[in-house]
Formats: C-alpha cells, sequence, structure tokens
C-alpha cells in the first residue's frame, strides 16, 4: 500500500483518531501508534515467534544489542515472539514528503528482515538433532 502515493495529512488524521494503524509494507507489517500522550509514533514488527519457548541464542542476540530511546526490543513471553521498535517524535513526522515517509517505512522494514534471518537462524542453530537406532 506505501508504494502507492497516499494522502499523507489523512493518513496522519486517522492515526491521530485511531491511535494505531497496521500497514503492510512489502513483506513486513507495521503496526504505527501513538505513544507518549500523542508525541511520539512507534513503528513496531514481529521479528521473531518461537515455537513455545524462546532459546538462549535468540535471547543472547537480542541482549548484545544496545537499545537506545529511538530503538528496542520487546518480548512477549507469554506468546514467547519478540518485536522490533522503533520510537520517532511525531512532530516530525508531520513534516515528512512522500519520499521522506516511505523511506524510514523501507529502513524500518529491511531492519525487521535483516532481525528475522538473524534470529531464524539462531534458531535453527539451538535445534538438537535425534537420531534413532533401528
Amino acid at each position: 500500500m506505501f508504494k502507492d502515493q497516499i494522502d499523507l495529512n489523512n493518513f496522519y488524521k486517522n492515526l491521530i483518531n485511531n491511535k494505531f494503524v497496521n500497514y503492510t509494507y512489502e513483506t513486513v507489517t507495521i503496526q504505527l501508534a501513538l505513544v507518549e500522550d500523542g508525541q511520539s509514533i512507534v513503528l513496531t514488527a514481529l521479528i521473531y515467534s518461537g515455537d513455545g519457548y524462546i532459546p538462549p541464542s535468540v535471547r543472547d542476540s537480542i541482549n548484545k544489542e544496545v537499545a537506545t530511546k529511538q530503538i528496542s526490543f520487546v518480548i512477549d513471553e507469554k506468546t514467547h515472539q519478540i518485536y522490533l521498535r522503533h520510537l520517532q517524535n511525531i512532530f516530525s513526522w508531520q513534516l515528512l514528503n512522500q519520499q521522506e515517509f516511505f523511506s524510514i517505512l523501507e529502513t524500518f522494514s529491511e531492519s525487521v528482515e535483516k532481525w528475522r534471518l538473524l534470529l531464524d537462524q539462531k534458531d535453527r542453530n539451538d535445534l538438537i538433532y535425534v537420531t534413532s537406532k533401528k
């Protein structure tokens, strides 16, 4: 949907009225939500979904990263999912033109894809293969 021309003013109004919007950019579903009493916007996307468990190597990969106010990871222990978050002052977003807006979404989407690949690889390396003797 972001590849098409969109009216950014209507997009911001929709975001403000609904407090969050889900959009799919290429293969990444991004939730854009208002936080901090509407002063900031946060982009959130799923980067890992465990099958009832988050392996130590996946946790270690996340823990090794230095979280900042702008970039952080959210671990949902109940669903065994990890999300990448990007926090941005909303006023700077409202000044963006279409190209800048898409550039931010593309950069975030690329980061999500890189994290997905890395964490999937770490997950696979933690698998224990059992062979049976016949």
